[in-house]
């Protein structure tokens, strides 16, 4: 993908040179224009308008269009693998790769609660990948959707619930010839049918989905 800075917005040109290498700034440079490809599908323009589009980044992180105020936008990274969704409303996405080793008995306990250590310390070396991404994704997704950025005390207080019917949560495993990537998205949308979703990875073929609900405990914010 050519990078053609002069489409990106002030605020996007200020972090896309805070990177600190080539490869970070494509990538970068990648999910902002997938983000744009995503709202010329959402309003029925040809796919060749998408750069025009103005794309901001706040003070926070969070990405929007000032010219849709309304319209709820999220972008996630995992290296190779981007993935943006939008919608009417408020929402998450977060992107991981599963192939990348982790200690993840060690990050489970700084981010999970007590019961989900226990359930995924009791699980095969071989599955704890998927498992411990798919709670990790799921908690970043929903802070995503309620605008805050990366909080591992709240995230500890998130249960996640299986359900079968309507969900707000969902949680996907991608898989490609060269890697595997678990995706997670929260938004009211779900349930409606009206959340629009773009992946970027190379060589994707298929993929497997779960839905959920996350809940937050009274205890949200004490620590295990």
């Amino acid at each position: 993908m050519a990078l053609r800075l002069d489409v990106l917005s002030g605020s996007e040109q200020l972090r896309w040179a805070s990177f600190g290498s080539d490869k970070r700034r494509q990538v970068f440079f990648a999910g902002r224009m997938l983000a744009r490809w995503v709202l010329a599908r959402r309003l029925g323009l040809p796919a060749a308008e998408a750069p025009a589009l103005s794309l901001e980044i706040d003070a926070l992180g969070r990405s929007s269009f000032p010219a849709w105020p309304d319209l709820g936008l999220s972008i996630s990274h995992s290296g190779e693998g981007i993935a943006c969704a939008a919608a009417s409303g408020a929402v998450g996405i977060d992107i991981e790769d599963l192939s990348r080793p982790r200690d993840f008995l060690a990050l489970a306990a700084q981010v999970h609660s007590s019961q989900q250590c226990l359930q995924l310390a009791a699980q095969a070396e071989d599955a704890r990948a998927e498992s411990f991404y798919r709670c990790w994704t799921l908690k970043e997704a929903w802070l995503k959707r309620q605008g805050l950025g990366l909080d591992l005390t709240r995230m500890r207080g998130l249960e996640i619930e299986a359900v079968d019917g309507p969900a707000s949560a969902a949680s996907l495993v991608l898989n490609s010839s060269q890697q595997r990537w678990i995706l997670a998205l929260e938004g009211q949308e779900l349930s409606e049918g009206a959340l629009d979703l773009c992946l970027l990875s190379p060589g994707m073929s298929g993929l497997s989905a779960l839905s959920f609900r996350l809940i937050e405990s009274a205890a949200a914010g004490a620590a295990d």
